[in-house]
């Protein structure tokens, strides 16, 4: 990856969101970003846990919070406790509109809570906007 590129690790248990999701980013900002994926909770957390010290965290995480194994609501709990991952952006990136998953979602420590667009190209101009918001404007990031 070069060092000028920006990860994103997504973690979302629908592949094929995951490959439109690459799709838009690829479309609206490849040489700003590396897009990785990891397809449940699990995942997401053996990838944090099992790594070196030193090792080069996402600049940022998209998490859906319905998945099986570990839903994003574990994911981004044990993130927010391990002192190593506190800083890390987490963006909760799901279907849900309930009120009281976007409560609790930011009183567990999410960055901020976006629905998934509905058509591509939605997809595309999230894509596009979050790339110049999070890595352009964003004081959270490197």
């Amino acid at each position: 990856m070069s060092p000028f590129r920006k990860k994103i690790l997504v973690v979302d248990d629908d592949e094929d969101d995951y490959s439109l999701m690459s799709d838009a980013f690829k479309e609206s900002c490849a040489s700003e970003v590396e897009l990785d994926w990891k397809k449940d909770g699990a995942e997401a957390l053996e990838y944090f846990f099992n790594q070196t010290d030193g090792a080069v965290l996402p600049a940022i995480v998209l998490l859906d919070l319905n998945m099986p194994k570990v839903d994003g609501r574990e994911v981004l709990k044990r993130l927010r406790s391990a002192v190593r991952f506190q800083h890390v952006p987490v963006v909760v990136f799901t279907n849900s509109a309930d009120r009281r998953d976007i409560l609790e979602s930011y009183r567990m420590g999410a960055n901020s809570y976006v629905r998934k667009p509905s058509g591509y190209g939605e997809l595309v101009r999230f894509a596009r906007a979050f790339c110049a918001y999070w890595f352009k404007y964003s004081s959270f990031i490197d």
